[in-house]
C-alpha cells in the first residue's frame, strides 16, 4: 500500500509539472505574438535593444530597424524623446532632439550628398529658425512648407549671389531682390526661380533696365538707360537689343528703327541732333545699303553706303542746285564723276578728296570747253581750251590760267606760239 501511495504521488506531482511548463510555454507564446504585431516600439525594444542604459527618467537605447535605419539616443515614456541620433538607410542623418518620436526643437540633419540643415524643427519639419546649406555650400534661411522654402526667405550662394525675398514650393516665386555679388541687382518679380513680370535691373557702372522679364529674358516694352545718358526704348530679346526700338544719345543723336543682337540693323531713321537726317539701311550700327541723308542746310546725298561710308552710284544735291553724279570715298567725291552748276557749267571727270584732280573736261556755260588736266579744281598741266569764237589754246596751263609754252590757233587758221604768263602772252 506504501509503494502504491509513493506512485500515485509521484504521478501527480509529475502531473503538476507538465502542467506548469505547458502554461509557461503559453505565456511565451502570448508575449512573442504580442511583439509581433504591436506598433509600438516600447515591445520591440524589449527584444531589438543591444544596449541599455538609465539616465535620470530617460532610457538610452540603440534601436535597428529591418529596413537599414537605426536610432540610438533617449527614450522615454516608451517613445524616442530626449537627445539622439537617427541614421537613416541612405546615409542622412540627424542629430538633436526628439519628442514624441519626431524631430523637435534643436538638431542637424545632413544628407548624404552633403548638404545640411541646422536649426529648429518641429514635429519633424524644418522651420524658419534654422539654416539649409547645399553641397556647393549655398544656404537658405527662412519658412518652409511641406519639407520645401516657402515664404520670405534669404538665400546666399558660394559666388556671392544673393536672393532676399518670397518663395514658392521651393523656387524663387514673387516679389525678390537678387544681388548678383558685385555685378548687379535685380528687383522685381520672379516665377520659379526667374526674373518673370515687371522689374529693374541696375549694374554698378550706372547702367539699368526697367521694364517686362519673361523667364529670365528681357522682352517687351522695356527702357534701358545707360550710365552716359543714352537711353533705349523698345524690344530685347535676351539681353540684347532686338526689333523696333528707339535709341537717343546725350548729344541730341537720336535713331528710330530695326535693332538686331544689339546694334542697328535694318531699316531706321538717324538724326544727328539739328544738323543732318540719315534714313535708309543699316548693318550692325552703320549706315549700310540704299540710304539718304540730308543737311539743315539743304545739301542731300542718295546713294548707296557701305560700313557707313558713301561709295559708288551717288548723288549729291548742294543747297544752290549743284549737283554730283559719281563714286565717293568717304564722305568725299573720289574717282570718276560729274558735276553739274546751277549757271550751266558741268565738269565730267576725276575727283580726288573732294575736288576736281586728274584728267576732265570743263564745259562752260560760255559754251568754252576745256580738255585737260586739273588739280584742285583748277586748270592745271597740259591742256586744250575750245572758245565760242572758235579759237583754241593748247599748252600749259597754272591755278586755272596759260602759263608756260602754248599755241593758240585763231578762227581764221593764224597761230601764235610762245611762253604766257597768266595768260598773257610774253612774246
Amino acid at each position: 500500500m506504501m509503494i502504491d501511495g509513493i506512485f500515485i504521488y509521484q504521478s501527480i506531482t509529475n502531473l503538476n509539472y507538465m502542467m506548469h511548463i505547458h502554461n509557461c510555454l503559453v505565456i511565451c507564446c502570448i508575449v512573442l505574438i504580442l511583439i509581433e504585431n504591436t506598433k509600438c516600439d516600447s515591445l520591440r525594444e524589449l527584444v531589438e535593444d543591444d544596449k541599455v542604459g538609465v539616465l535620470g527618467n530617460s532610457t538610452f537605447r540603440r534601436i535597428d530597424y529591418p529596413n537599414g535605419d537605426h536610432y540610438e539616443g533617449e527614450f522615454k515614456d516608451g517613445e524616442k524623446n530626449g537627445k539622439g541620433t537617427f541614421t537613416f538607410a541612405d546615409g542622412t542623418k540627424y542629430v538633436g532632439t526628439m519628442k514624441k518620436g519626431l524631430f523637435n526643437g534643436e538638431g542637424v540633419i545632413t544628407w548624404k550628398d552633403g548638404s545640411r540643415y541646422e536649426g529648429i524643427f518641429a514635429n519633424g519639419d524644418k522651420t524658419e529658425d534654422g539654416t539649409y546649406t547645399f553641397a556647393d555650400n549655398t544656404k537658405y534661411v527662412g519658412p518652409y512648407k511641406n519639407g520645401k522654402f516657402h515664404g520670405q526667405g534669404v538665400m546666399i550662394w558660394a559666388n556671392g549671389g544673393r536672393y532676399e525675398g518670397n518663395f514658392v514650393s521651393g523656387a524663387r516665386t514673387g516679389n525678390g531682390t537678387y544681388y548678383l555679388g558685385d555685378h548687379a541687382q535685380y528687383v522685381g518679380e520672379f516665377k520659379n526661380g526667374q526674373f518673370h513680370g515687371k522689374g529693374a535691373e541696375t549694374w554698378p557702372n550706372g547702367d539699368r533696365y526697367e521694364g517686362v522679364f519673361v523667364n529670365g529674358k528681357k522682352t517687351t516694352n522695356g527702357v534701358y538707360y545707360f550710365a552716359d545718358g543714352t537711353e533705349y526704348v523698345g524690344t530685347f530679346n535676351g539681353d540684347l537689343f532686338n526689333g523696333e526700338g528707339v535709341m537717343t544719345w546725350k548729344s541730341g543723336d537720336r535713331y528710330e528703327g530695326t535693332f538686331l543682337d544689339g546694334q542697328r540693323t535694318g531699316n531706321g531713321v538717324y538724326y544727328f541732333g539739328d544738323h543732318a537726317q540719315y534714313a535708309g539701311e543699316f548693318k550692325n550700327g552703320d549706315f549700310h545699303g540704299k540710304g539718304v541723308q540730308v543737311w539743315s542746310n539743304g545739301d542731300r546725298y542718295e546713294g548707296v553706303f557701305n560700313n557707313g561710308r558713301k561709295t559708288k552710284n551717288g548723288v549729291f544735291y548742294f543747297a544752290d542746285g549743284t549737283k554730283y553724279v559719281g563714286t565717293f570715298k568717304g564722305d568725299l567725291f573720289n574717282g570718276q564723276g560729274m558735276i553739274t552748276w546751277t549757271n550751266g557749267d558741268r565738269y565730267e571727270g576725276s575727283f580726288l578728296d573732294g575736288s576736281r584732280t586728274g584728267n576732265g573736261v570743263y564745259h562752260r556755260h560760255t559754251f568754252d570747253v576745256y580738255y585737260g588736266f586739273f588739280l584742285k579744281g583748277r586748270f592745271n598741266g597740259q591742256g586744250m581750251n575750245v572758245y565760242a569764237d572758235g579759237k583754241i589754246f593748247i599748252g600749259n596751263w597754272e591755278n586755272g590760267k596759260k602759263n608756260g609754252s602754248g599755241k593758240m590757233i585763231f578762227a581764221d587758221g593764224n597761230t601764235q606760239e610762245g611762253v604766257w604768263m597768266n595768260d598773257e602772252l610774253l612774246n
